[in-house]
């Protein structure tokens, strides 16, 4: 069979019942990773997903699509009945080979038939929140990686798991594509933003059901400014940033809506401060997130400020973004009062934040999960000998 061709002689095989064809956070992180072990493997690596092809994928040779009709109510199903053949195809050819997920359903799958084929394939899972399943499949997968202390912390005093099972790297970006060839003005004149007022902006979620995000205290914040400002929303549309604050929004907010991925980069570019305002009283937002738009906001070199939170501060620091107390508009607006008014700390933080961020590039976490599967689960330091 075809799906047994292509699976044979994969070293490492991610498994997701996500579709790329529109990308939300959770399908970048996967994608992104996903072409991180495309390129350092080759023909060692295969992306089993759902949907269909997609500009998406294309980056990535070796994948596979499950069949369109699948892609809604049955796609986690399918999985299920789909798991033998990917252990019927490597049973007897390469030594190891190491199934990786992000999703407990799919893991559960895979150690319910590891078990019935009495396999010797690895499984490994990339836990980021708590969820039902974890009391069955944390004790029993091979390696964890995870992206924050707390979860860490969750993982080995709530389900018993060893620190030598777990490991912790942060999530990441793709830093070629925030080296832009275009200055604060033509990012302006390209996505069509006011050449003359200092922007503010925020980009993420808006008006969804992650109400942790904080992008209504982003919004009030507007109200201490003048129309010389404008605070910018990239993800929502108006109606969604009222529904988030629950009022009509002040003049000086504009929302431009969900935007390409790929158009992100000049969006910040274009932005004289950006925000990052998760909220305190949520333990996602407080302990267990690892926000992309963190890392890409240290990619575009403009300053930053964040709510002082522990998650945030894994990442952020004094030295290269202005951390203020959460869930607090005044104290945001002072804030961004205090980074316009001292050129020098704004350029100073952002030079530090494009130092820093250097060591989080999506290429370096695959390189990182592959170390980890060469000594801590494979006990062979050259198995996954990396291609670039």
């Amino acid at each position: 069979m075809e799906i047994i061709d292509m699976l044979e002689n994969k070293k490492l095989i991610y498994i997701t019942p996500l579709n790329f064809r529109t990308c939300f956070a959770n399908q970048i992180q996967v994608l992104s990773m996903a072409q991180a072990f495309s390129q350092l493997l080759g023909n060692g690596f295969i992306l089993v997903c759902s949907g269909e092809e997609n500009e998406n994928l294309s980056k990535i040779p070796h994948h596979i699509v499950n069949p369109p009709f699948f892609k809604r109510f049955f796609s986690i199903y399918y999985y299920f009945l789909w798991m033998p053949f990917l252990l019927i195809s490597n049973r007897s050819t390469v030594s190891q080979t190491i199934l990786y997920f992000k999703d407990t359903r799919l893991a559960t799958y895979a150690l319910i038939w590891k078990k019935l084929f009495s396999s010797n394939i690895r499984i490994v899972m990339e836990a980021h929140v708590p969820f039902p399943l974890d009391r069955y499949v944390f004790p029993r997968v091979d390696l964890i990686v995870t992206i924050t202390k707390a979860m860490v912390e969750i993982i080995k005093n709530q389900y018993y798991i060893s620190p030598q099972k777990i490991s912790l790297l942060p999530d990441g970006v793709d830093l070629k594509k925030f080296d832009l060839n275009t200055n604060h003005l033509e990012a302006r004149k390209i996505t069509n933003l006011p050449l003359n007022k200092k922007i503010i902006l925020y980009s993420g979620s808006v008006g969804f059901y992650k109400d942790w995000k904080g992008e209504d205290v982003f919004i009030k914040a507007a109200k201490f400014f003048t129309n010389d400002f404008i605070f910018v929303v990239v993800g929502g549309n108006s109606s969604d940033a009222e529904k988030s604050t629950g009022e009509f929004l002040p003049e000086n907010v504009l929302c431009v809506g969900r935007q390409p991925h790929a158009s992100i980069p000049l969006y910040l570019k274009a932005a004289d401060i950006l925000i990052l305002p998760n909220k305190k009283g949520n333990q996602i937002s407080e302990k267990l997130t690892s926000p992309l738009k963190l890392f890409e906001y240290m990619a575009s070199n403009t300053p930053i400020i964040a709510s002082n939170l522990p998650s945030i501060r894994e990442v952020l620091n004094d030295a290269n973004a202005l951390l203020v107390e959460p869930n607090n508009p005044k104290i945001l607006a002072d804030g961004i009062a205090k980074l316009i008014q001292d050129k020098k700390l704004a350029s100073s933080l952002a030079k530090q934040a494009i130092i820093d961020v250097k060591s989080y590039e999506w290429r370096n976490r695959a390189r990182q999960v592959l170390d980890i599967f060469n000594k801590n689960l494979l006990r062979n330091e050259h198995y996954f000998n990396q291609e670039n």
